[in-house]
Formats: C-alpha cells, structure tokens, sequence
C-alpha cells in the first residue's frame, strides 16, 4: 500500500490561511472543543470539512484560543466553547448541515458578527 503527500508552497499555504471564514477575530473565546462521533454521526463529513478548512483559518487568526479534540463512541457530534467569562456553549452539530453552518454558530455564540454580503 502507498501513501500520497501532497505539500503546498509556504506562500499557498499562507493566502489559503487568510481566505474563508475562519479568519475572524473571536476575541471572546478562549477553548473549542471538538467531539469526533463515529461513522454514523450525519454530521460527520461538515465536521470533517470543517476540521480541514476553516479551523486552521480560526486558529492562524486566532493564536490565543486552545483547541482539544476527542474521539466519541456514539453518533454524538459536537463542538464546546468556553468563553472569556468561563461560559460553556455547546453545539450540537446535528443541527449544522454544513461547514458554513458550524462556523456561523460559532460566531454567534462568541458575538462575533457576520460579515456584510455584497
């Protein structure tokens, strides 16, 4: 069996970094958290979209936020928020179709507002 590596430019992967959704600033979070369900869970592939795609953009843009991850042996997919004034949230991702989705309900849990549409 044989792998594949792919590599980016530093200069890719720097633009790729600073695109998307995830670079926002959430100054009000401070720890996400990210429950990984097993195969059955039907947010499954968002949450892995999301996982690949916007949160290196939310951490390149946000250093000070601590990220943990765990794995889950039910369908339970889910992603907690512990905010500046030690407020938990919890996401159930369920409810978040998309990548987009879980990104947005993130923002509104931390008071960040979304970005103006053209």
């Amino acid at each position: 069996m044989s792998s594949v590596i792919k590599a980016f430019s530093v200069k890719s992967l720097s633009r790729n970094l600073s695109v998307g959704n995830g670079v926002a600033q959430f100054p009000m979070l401070k720890k996400v958290g990210i429950i990984f369900g097993n195969d059955q869970c039907i947010a499954k592939p968002s949450l892995s979209s999301f996982y690949v795609n916007e949160l290196p953009r939310l951490h390149n843009s946000n250093p000070h936020i601590e990220f943990t991850t765990a794995p889950e042996e039910g369908e339970h997919c889910s992603i907690s928020l512990t905010l500046e004034d030690n407020k938990n949230v919890e996401i159930d991702l369920r409810e978040c179709p998309s990548s987009a989705a879980m990104y947005k309900r993130i923002a509104a849990a931390s008071s960040v507002p979304e970005p103006a549409t053209a």
